[in-house]
């Protein structure tokens, strides 16, 4: 164990002198050509991606809801049973027989 540690050591003390000695000064390249064509080509495929011009519709179509139907006239009225007449502008059914009020026919025909 003690030998690896001591190889460990001078291996770590003798690198730095080994690496100082070796190396070469040796000019810089220019690469700004190459820096800009690849800056563009990066850019070209981000704004690409980023757009997504393909996938969007030139004129965009906004659905016209239908009108409504109109609605019943005041007087217009049906029979869902006998003795029950029914007002669809009041949305109310009566009993015919006595002119009352009918409140379980107008929840059956108009709550829903």
């Amino acid at each position: 164990m003690r030998t690896i540690i001591a190889n460990f050591v001078l291996g770590a003390a003798a690198m730095p002198l080994a690496l100082v000695g070796s190396t070469l000064q040796v000019p810089a390249k220019d690469n700004t050509a190459a820096a800009i064509i690849g800056g563009l080509i990066a850019g070209a495929a981000v704004g690409a991606a980023v757009s997504g011009a393909v996938n969007h519709p030139k004129t965009v179509y906004v659905p016209v809801a239908a009108p409504p139907p109109p609605r019943p006239g005041w007087n217009a009225s049906f029979s869902p049973y006998a003795n029950i007449v029914c007002y669809p502008a009041q949305q109310a059914c009566y009993n015919s027989a006595y002119g009352a009020y009918s409140a379980t026919w107008t929840y059956r025909i108009f709550a829903r």
